[in-house]
């Protein structure tokens, strides 16, 4: 008998152990805690805005749509222009998207050669007016200051004057190693103002 009593508190503790697992889970045919996973936002979440026809659309760290404004920045007080002599064409734009003021920055530095196509490479220099002979594209943000450089895609320059165009590209952050901030996709018409 001295074997049974430790064999029968076992046998308690094993049922008594089962039905505390039966209470903690819902029992037989129980429903169980549902549990709800915190929703974080991803980029695919955010919707890139759709833009008309003579605007830039800003896609990755910045959403937005901007066109060439036609007065001087509340931010900055500089002009914005074209200037297209020999091989070099240069031009800063001064954009309004919805909320901030951009300056756009159009160089062929050095191949320029008229209306066409001109490839973006990422920046073999960093700095404008290199004459290294590379088509280049930039956006600052007049709010923040923050700069991003093209690294891939295509400059379309349109006319003789050379005073508008298309831009596609992607630029990435030009604030330093290793690059802090997103990158940022752009794509639309340009036009000196």
């Amino acid at each position: 008998m001295s074997r049974s009593k430790p064999l029968l508190a076992l046998a308690a503790f094993v049922v008594a152990l089962g039905v505390a697992a039966l209470l903690i889970t819902g029992g037989i045919g129980g429903t169980r805690p549902t549990g709800y996973p915190i929703a974080s936002p991803s980029p695919a979440s955010v919707i890139a805005p759709v833009c008309p026809s003579q605007q830039i659309l800003l896609e990755g760290v910045i959403n937005d749509c901007a066109g060439t404004l036609r007065k001087a920045p509340t931010a900055r007080g500089a002009p914005d222009g074209c200037l297209v002599s020999g091989r070099f064409l240069d031009a800063f734009i001064l954009l309004q998207g919805g909320a901030d003021e951009y300056l756009l920055y159009v160089e062929v530095d050095g191949t320029y050669v008229g209306p066409g196509d001109y490839s973006l490479t990422p920046w073999p220099h960093p700095s404008f007016h290199a004459d290294d002979g590379a088509a280049k594209v930039a956006i600052r943000d007049y709010r923040t200051g923050d700069f991003w450089w093209s690294s891939s895609g295509v400059l379309t320059v349109f006319g003789n004057d050379g005073r508008s165009g298309l831009v596609t590209g992607d630029l990435e952050f030009a604030g330093g190693e290793p690059n802090p901030l997103p990158g940022l996709n752009i794509s639309g018409a340009w036009s000196c103002g």
